[in-house]
């Protein structure tokens, strides 16, 4: 075997390292493995977010979509309102002022109007003339709309009298009349 070992080195030359333990084998091959498993995870994940990503963007395109037939909508509401003659009131059921429209009417009266907001119907008008207005608002939130009453208030430009026209925003339950 001496012999035999001489004529190896000498022909076939030494041995430059010494054999992989196989400890080191199967270690290399885990590691490979897990991050074959990593790789395939991670595969998976970029395909969900990618999945999950077309998902949001199509529901937000179809959110903007909505937003802007809303804005739409209200744009051309806006302009039916102010090419309304009268002006629209919105009342709480207290009487309270919550917005006013004035159309079509005069920079000073739409000053005028604006400047009732927040305040109660008793400390704009007469008390009849609230007392009036009161009782359609309490009628229209009863029943959905109210009209046929009228009231007379004296104003800057003399006495004027004004035919009362009311409804309920929104539904039953709603707290709010358009007048």
């Amino acid at each position: 075997p001496a012999e035999e070992q001489a004529l190896r080195d000498k022909w076939m030359g030494q041995q430059l390292s010494k054999p992989i333990s196989p400890l080191w084998t199967w270690g290399a091959a885990a590691l490979l493995g897990m991050g074959g498993i990593l790789l395939l995870w991670n595969v998976q994940l970029r395909t969900q977010v990618g999945k999950r990503t077309r998902e949001l963007e199509g529901a937000l395109a179809a959110l903007q979509a909505a937003h802007t037939a809303t804005e739409q909508a209200r744009t051309e509401l806006d302009a039916t309102i102010q090419a309304i003659p009268d002006t629209l009131f919105e009342f709480d059921a207290e009487g309270r002022y919550l917005s006013v429209r004035a159309g079509q009417a005069s920079p000073q009266y739409r000053q005028e109007r604006v400047h009732a907001l927040g305040k109660r119907l008793h400390d704009v008008l007469p008390p009849a003339a609230a007392d009036t207005v009161m009782e359609a608002i309490a009628e229209a939130l009863k029943h959905g709309t109210d009209a046929g009453r009228h009231i007379s208030v004296d104003t800057t430009e003399g006495l004027k009298h004004f035919d009362l026209a009311c409804t309920r925003k929104g539904g039953p339950g709603s707290k709010t009349v358009l007048i």
